[in-house]
């Protein structure tokens, strides 16, 4: 499901869950998957707690739904909100000379 990248009613810089509209969310993580076009992907993630970076690993970077995986590179910023428990993504999808922004709920 594809949310909206939301935020609060009286803070225009103030991210909030895109589920839940939970105003405590925290971004931990990026996962890129690095690749020219159509080719296979080097799935990277950088813990921006820990300062881990972790290269052609085999978690794929979160996808939208609107073109997937796409043709080109695909990079995912990650969190999730304190109250609601919701993990989500903003992900950024090059696709045939376009980039999608899409927010969609993950599995942690």
């Amino acid at each position: 499901m594809t949310l909206t990248l939301k935020f609060a009613k009286f803070d225009s810089k103030l991210m909030v869950c895109p589920a839940c509209d939970d105003e405590y969310t925290h971004v931990e993580e990026v996962q890129i998957a690095a690749r020219g076009e159509d080719e296979m992907p080097n799935e990277i993630t950088v813990d921006a707690v820990t300062g881990r970076v972790e290269t052609h690993g085999n978690s794929p970077a979160p996808t939208g739904t609107v073109v997937h995986d796409g043709r080109r590179q695909r990079i995912a910023v990650t969190g999730h909100c304190e109250s609601g428990g919701h993990n989500f993504a903003i992900v950024f999808t090059q696709h045939k000379g376009q980039t999608l922004l899409e927010v969609v709920l993950i599995d942690k």
